[in-house]
């Protein structure tokens, strides 16, 4: 109708885009919650479990983020969720341990006992907190 002037719509539709431009190179969005680095060690019957895969199951609402430990060749572990030893989210943890050192990609016999990878039957807790870097040792046994 006004041949020289913007609309109403398309002044807002470019404010809009405007603001979300601005607001995707300025970083409006929500930071990133802080994880806290976590070591720790697994054994089985007093021996170290090389490869074993720890799974770290949150028992609180979040990002739904599953943090991982793949233990070394003396047992010991460093927690990862995002990228490698960056720790995981404050809360409590149900923690599952599977062992296939026969295999490179989770196929094969889990040398552990069963109960240890079921979260409902692991029997293994934590709580992460600002201050706690070392977990405690998971001494695994073949008793029930």
């Amino acid at each position: 109708m006004h041949g020289g002037f913007i609309s109403i719509f398309q002044r807002i539709t470019l404010h809009t885009i405007t603001v979300s431009a601005i607001c995707l190179v300025a970083g409006c969005s929500k930071p990133e919650p802080e994880l806290i680095p976590l070591t720790g060690m697994v054994f089985f019957n007093n021996q170290p479990v090389p490869r074993a895969k720890l799974v770290f199951h949150p028992q609180f609402e979040g990002p739904g983020w599953m943090p991982v430990a793949i233990a070394e060749t003396d047992g010991s572990f460093e927690v990862s969720t995002r990228d490698p030893g960056d720790g995981a989210l404050e809360g409590k943890y149900t923690v599952t341990v599977e062992w296939r050192p026969d295999s490179e990609d989770d196929e094969g016999p889990n040398r552990l006992p069963a109960r240890y990878a079921d979260p409902q039957t692991s029997g293994l807790e934590i709580t992460v907190a600002p201050d706690s870097a070392d977990l405690p040792t998971f001494k695994l046994t073949d008793k029930p």
